[in-house]
């Protein structure tokens, strides 16, 4: 199970993936461009139990993704690195 969604432009493109970790759990993660000399591309994970509520948990969160949830979480991490 893989499925991705990409939003933006070249430096201000954000991509969530779907998928399952080495432990098979479901998971969500958010690479994007920290916009900062001292770092890359950057990512965070959203990760849920390995049962069929967690799957369920986490298709439906990444079915409800919108590009402007995702913005505004990466730009409270982006903010945050700058501090």
């Amino acid at each position: 199970m893989a499925f991705a969604k990409l939003w933006g432009p070249d430096e201000d493109q954000i991509l969530a993936v779907l998928d399952v970790d080495s432990e098979q759990e479901p998971n969500i993660t958010i690479y994007f461009d920290a916009n900062h000399p001292d770092f890359g591309v950057c990512n965070y994970k959203i990760k849920f139990k390995d049962s069929d509520s967690g799957i369920m948990s986490a298709q439906k969160a990444f079915n409800e993704l919108t590009e402007d949830v995702a913005r505004k979480s990466v730009e409270k991490i982006r903010k945050s690195i700058i501090e």
